[in-house]
């Protein structure tokens, strides 16, 4: 069935391309990530094709503009309606590996099938490409950032705000704390997540996990599903970015009665137990990547 849509999502490109170029992001939030009614790019007077002054950090481009309700014909004859992303990311155009500082003005190749674009920070761009759609060039009116990109817990007990109540300290931008306590204990069976204000490069979550307490667990960036406690949590919740924004990051829920303990020893010889990458404990861990923790050590293991 994947390989019918791809192929299905090529036909349609090959119907819809029309040498236009075609823009998804969160330049108006959740709305702009919308394949039936993207940014249209203008050629200018080189010829290229160019969108300017579009206030961004994530997006995605394509050749493609999706029709709502496109059908194709399928291998049983049968009239099979094509979704509006099959058909933008047929034509989507991208480039592997994370868009950095330095390429900032520098025409990046482009390659087909290409993936969601993170600028390396949001601000006022500039996109400009090439008349045979072989390279992009990224450019901006706004200076990059000083300092690191801000954390917040952000869920139901905060109408979901970027709240400075809710702020993570972070002296590194690497790992982020933040004490629930008083005004900021999470009650039981509130949702929330871990994010950026504009919800771009820290955006964490467990996947609709209730987190178990002391647990030491794996955030996925950008997916569905909120985080709950049981019970009201309060305690200190820190994150750990371990491979950069918009990669996998360690999360950790300490309870205040656990916190500030000093000289336990650990016994070496503790039974290994082990979780997935949901923090879900497995028994038998086998054909797989796992969590493996014996007392307070934490490792990734592969099975």
């Amino acid at each position: 069935m994947k390989k019918f849509y791809a192929f299905a999502a090529a036909a349609l490109a090959a119907v819809s391309m029309n040498g236009q170029i075609y823009l998804c992001g969160n330049w108006d939030n959740d709305l702009g990530w919308n394949p039936a009614n993207p940014l249209e790019f203008t050629q200018n007077a080189d010829g290229n094709w160019e969108y300017a002054d579009l206030h961004i950090q994530s997006f995605k481009i394509s050749t493609v503009k999706a029709i709502t309700g496109a059908t194709v014909t399928n291998d049983e004859g049968e009239e099979v309606v094509v979704s509006d992303w099959d058909q933008f990311n047929g034509g989507a155009l991208g480039f592997e590996g994370e868009f950095t500082k330095d390429m900032v003005g520098t025409p990046i190749e482009l390659t087909a099938w290409g993936e969601n674009l993170n600028l390396p920070w949001e601000g006022d761009w500039t996109f400009v490409v090439s008349a045979d759609y072989t390279t992009l060039t990224c450019t901006t009116t706004t200076p990059a950032p000083d300092g690191f990109t801000d954390a917040y817990v952000l869920g139901g007990m905060n109408g979901w705000a970027a709240d400075d109540l809710w702020k993570f300290e972070t002296a590194d931008g690497v790992t982020y704390t933040f004490h629930c306590t008083g005004e900021t204990i999470i009650p039981a069976a509130t949702e929330f997540k871990i994010g950026a204000a504009n919800w771009t490069g820290i955006n964490y979550t467990t996947g609709g996990e209730v987190i178990p307490d002391g647990e030491v667990l794996f955030g996925s960036y950008n997916i569905e599903g909120n985080m709950t406690f049981a019970e009201e949590f309060e305690g200190e919740i820190k994150l750990v970015l371990v491979d950069g924004q918009y990669n996998e990051a360690e999360l950790y829920f300490t309870p205040e009665d656990m916190l500030g303990v000093e000289g336990v020893e650990i016994d070496a010889n503790a039974p290994v137990e082990y979780f997935n990458l949901q923090g879900v404990r497995v028994a038998n861990p086998e054909n797989g990547l796992f969590i493996a923790r014996q007392g307070n050590k934490t490792v990734k293991v592969v099975k």
